[in-house]
């Protein structure tokens, strides 16, 4: 019925706790924002310009993407591992970015 909360009662404490391998987790969000920009991009690149002309332009586009992506990737993993620490400042960030550039 309405006055049955045991269910909340049960998991109110683990709706906000911290995961376990938080910086491996926050590494692969990045990353995986990485990849959706840079599909993204190399799609829009392929259908507004002539990569098609030249034989090595599909694979220059997608190393510029993937070097101009790699802003998005930091700064997603980042921002999310500073959310989980917000009023105080976020411990081992260095080492959230490392490994976010490591992983792809």
């Amino acid at each position: 019925g309405f006055g049955d909360d045991s269910g909340w009662k049960q998991v109110h404490g683990d709706v906000f706790r911290i995961p376990n391998h938080l910086t491996l987790y926050t590494a692969c969000y990045g990353t995986g924002m990485q990849l959706i920009f840079l599909v993204f991009g190399v799609i829009m690149l392929a259908i507004l310009g002539s990569l098609y002309v030249d034989p090595g332009a599909m694979v220059s586009a997608a190393l510029a993407c993937y070097a101009l992506t790699s802003i998005v990737a930091g700064y997603s993993s980042g921002s999310l591992y500073n959310q989980y620490f917000y009023p105080k400042p976020a411990p081992n960030w260095i080492r959230c970015m490392l490994l976010t550039a490591i992983l792809l």
